[in-house]
């Protein structure tokens, strides 16, 4: 279904010597609250996303009203994806600030930053943060940027695994065995974000 020695079967281009990649990003799909379908596949043009959007009427209807293009029955991921990709290409926000809009720290982490900056994700929270609330892990990657981020709630797992080679984000710690692991890994709470 899309194992590391299966793709490249598929698409001869991995099974080059030549072809490198800094950042691989994967998501194995089991749908809860919809039926599955080839279109709405992960992961998508920017991200990758384990759990739902539980406010996702919200979210649609907030998107909409700033154009953002909802696909027809597409998933909560898809729109997710679609509103973040527009905020990037169309707003001018880099990939950390269009996720920190759509996932911003929960409130007691709020209230420890700078008076200044308290005021702004008070405000974030009011116009966007509840719209996309999960449980969500995301996965993100746009260019040469990648962010790691669970939602306030934190109820779905993001863990930060790291090997002599690379550092791993999964919603599953027993993807590699642990034997390759150089330290404990590490669970991200909730409305934590990695760059």
């Amino acid at each position: 279904m899309g194992a590391g020695n299966t793709l490249p079967a598929y698409y001869l281009d991995l099974a080059d010597p030549l072809a490198a990649s800094t950042m691989t990003l994967g998501h194995n799909r089991f749908s809860t609250n919809t039926l599955s379908s080839f279109f709405r596949v992960q992961p998508f043009s920017v991200l990758g996303h384990n759990g739902e959007i539980n406010t996702i009427a919200k979210l649609r209807d907030e998107a909409k009203m700033i154009g953002v293009p909802i696909a027809k029955d597409g998933s909560d991921s898809q729109d997710l994806n679609k509103t973040i990709e527009t905020f990037i290409c169309r707003h001018g926000y880099s990939l950390f600030e269009a996720v920190d809009l759509m996932f911003p720290p929960i409130i007691n982490e709020i209230k420890e930053y700078p008076e200044h900056l308290q005021d702004l994700y008070t405000y974030l929270r009011e116009a966007w943060g509840h719209f996309a609330q999960g449980p969500a892990g995301i996965i993100s990657r746009f260019g040469d940027e990648a962010v790691f981020s669970v939602d306030s709630l934190g109820l779905r797992p993001l863990w930060n695994i790291e090997t002599e080679s690379s550092y791993m984000f999964t919603s599953e710690p027993g993807i590699i065995p642990s034997s390759e692991y150089t330290g404990d890994p590490k669970p991200m709470g909730p409305g934590e974000k990695s760059v």
